[in-house]
């Protein structure tokens, strides 16, 4: 059976001590399959997975958008929740503890400038400053404010997405319905690491 990792590959430590058989997590057997052993149960970096999005009827417009403050924006969906560690509730986001990763897409309508934040309402604290968009108000465009980043959250935590725009675009600023199947606006994801 050949190895596709080099002969000295330490062994890894296992519950019972160390072990006395050369680690080979990656092997082909006989038939020229790829063979995985996966020690102590973890496969990956992440743990945990949580996709919530806010989801509207089909063509419902995402809602107004007033310009002049952070506007938290709708959360009223939960897609995945891998390992429990989410609850949404009046378009906040609680989190379980942990070390997180997270991608989140924000549009905005002809409000012209406009950026997303990930808040911790718990912690009293922006998190993380969102990428700086324009969506012109003579323009039938939408653009979105993407929020990339890992943070660790020490207890858990109340989280919002907040969004702040130049001008105000009355029903569909939080984006337009694109008159499909069900409208998505703002989309957030999380991997909580090991």
């Amino acid at each position: 059976m050949p190895e596709i990792l080099p002969d000295n590959v330490p062994s890894p430590r296992t519950p019972l001590g160390w072990d006395t058989v050369r680690y080979r997590p990656l092997s082909i057997d006989a038939a020229g399959n790829l063979q995985v052993v996966i020690v102590g149960g973890r496969v990956g970096m992440y743990r945990d997975y949580v996709h919530v999005q806010d989801q509207k009827a089909r063509n419902t417009p995402g809602g107004g958008f007033t310009l002049g403050a952070w506007r938290t924006r709708d959360i009223n969906t939960e897609l995945a929740d891998t390992g429990g560690i989410c609850a949404i509730a009046a378009n906040q986001i609680t989190l379980q503890a942990g070390v997180y990763q997270y991608l989140i897409s924000c549009p905005a309508f002809k409000v012209e400038h406009h950026q997303a934040v990930l808040y911790n309402v718990t912690a009293a604290v922006i998190i993380r400053t969102g990428t700086s968009e324009i969506s012109g108000a003579a323009d039938a465009v939408m653009s979105r404010s993407v929020i990339v980043g890992r943070t660790t959250l020490a207890i858990a935590s109340v989280l919002e997405i907040r969004h702040q725009s130049s001008a105000t675009r009355a029903g569909d600023g939080f984006g337009s319905p694109a008159n499909i199947t069900a409208e998505v606006y703002t989309v957030a994801e999380f991997w909580r690491e090991w």
